[in-house]
């Protein structure tokens, strides 16, 4: 009897296959995503904004932190400098739209001299600073409306003054933050009343002829000087504000 009934659930027994067979298809989807779908995933628009975001936000704090190094590794002249502008900021009579800077060349080192003025009037030129011994040292000022002269690393200042016609231009040689004056240059209208009136020539007090005037001028000021702080120098020309300093420090290292 039992095996009779065996026999007789042999057609129940291949539905029962048939039902495993379907089984087992439907769990064929369960299966790990093919290498073309995990690519479909890894482009989801979704994701990839996220990734980028990620990755620009990783990108300023970088760019922050190189900031911040840039200020800490600027170089001892650099921050000496910057602390005699800070000075300078609270001097009797700062003015901000007239006070710049800049850095200079007079001479062939490496370190820079600075330039500052904090007036263009007349009778105001530019200070010259330079670094020594670890500090901003005042070499003197030279020149007139808030500039001064110089042959760039030829280690020679000018100070040049000029008005109405008269122009007077004591000439130095400039060397390890010392100046030493070779010669001073006057030329002047001999009648200021009368336009285009002959000019007179002077080399330290004595008037001599507008030839050797012009020979000796030469030889003291071999090349076109420039002024500064100005557009004519190489470097940059700084406001002096808190802010341009703080730029200052970032962009000299």
């Amino acid at each position: 009897m039992i095996i009779g009934c065996s026999l007789s659930s042999c057609g129940s027994a291949n539905n029962y296959t048939e039902d495993v067979d379907e089984v087992t298809l439907d769990l064929s989807f369960d299966e790990e995503p093919t290498e073309e779908q995990s690519d479909d995933q890894d482009e989801d628009p979704d994701l990839l904004s996220e990734t980028e975001s990620s990755e620009a936000n990783e990108t300023v704090v970088d760019e922050t932190e190189t900031v911040f190094q840039t200020e800490a590794d600027a170089p001892e002249y650099i921050k000496a400098y910057a602390s005699l502008l800070r000075q300078i900021m609270t001097r009797e009579g700062y003015y901000e739209p007239l006070a710049r800077f800049q850095l200079i060349y007079v001479d062939d080192d490496i370190i820079p001299e600075l330039a500052v003025t904090t007036n263009d009037g007349h009778s105001t030129g530019a200070e010259l600073y330079t670094f020594e011994n670890g500090e901003a040292v005042l070499v003197g000022s030279f020149g007139s409306w808030g500039l001064l002269s110089y042959l760039p690393r030829g280690s020679v200042v000018i100070d040049a003054i000029s008005q109405s016609g008269e122009m007077s231009e004591v000439v130095y040689s400039y060397s390890n933050g010392e100046t030493e004056e070779i010669a001073k240059f006057y030329r002047t209208p001999s009648d200021k009343s009368v336009e285009n009136s002959p000019m007179l020539y002077y080399i330290d007090g004595a008037k001599v002829t507008e030839v050797r005037f012009n020979s000796e001028y030469a030889r003291a000021i071999p090349s076109e000087p420039i002024q500064a702080p100005s557009a004519e120098g190489e470097e940059k020309v700084y406001t002096i504000n808190s802010d341009e300093i703080d730029l200052f420090l970032q962009e000299n290292h």
